[in-house]
This record gives C-alpha cells, sequence and structure tokens, in this order.
C-alpha cells in the first residue's frame, strides 16, 4: 500500500521576500530534517498527537539554540525564572 505523500505548501513571508517557508502535515512518529550549511541537520520527530497539541522532539548540534516561541517573545531576565 502506497503512503500518502505529505501535505506541502511553501510560503512566502511578506514582510522580507528572501524569507521561505514550508507548511506541512506530520503523522505522529514521522519527521522532518532542516540541513544546515555545515552539512550537520537538525531533526523534528512528531512524538503524539493528542487533541490540539503535539509533543515534538528536536535533535539538533549542541551549537543551536532550540528555544520555545513564549520564551523567546519574553525579556531575558524573565525567561531565566529572574522576575
Amino acid at each position: 500500500m502506497l503512503k500518502p505523500k505529505p501535505t506541502l505548501k511553501r510560503n512566502r513571508d511578506k514582510a522580507d521576500p528572501q524569507v521561505t517557508g514550508l507548511v506541512l502535515a506530520r503523522r505522529a512518529g514521522e519527521l522532518v530534517t532542516i540541513d544546515l550549511p555545515n552539512g550537520e541537520a537538525i531533526v523534528v520527530q512528531v512524538r503524539s498527537i493528542l487533541a490540539n497539541q503535539a509533543t515534538l522532539i528536536f535533535s539538533a548540534p549542541k551549537s543551536i539554540k532550540i528555544t520555545r516561541g513564549e520564551l523567546d517573545e519574553q525579556p531575558e531576565s524573565f525567561a531565566r525564572g529572574k522576575q
């Protein structure tokens, strides 16, 4: 039986036309790989999906900083728990 192809949609950032995004549909257990210019890669795996929440696993080189969006928007002192 053939696997269905992932849903792909290219999305141009209107604020910065040099930025291109990719919108995908993934099922639990499936992966997305982001190849870096230095030959390394970031791998994102969908661990589980329950109701409207997905659990993701990020595997990246230690030199890559991975931050949740809501923490990236807050002042650094708040993000570190120093209120």
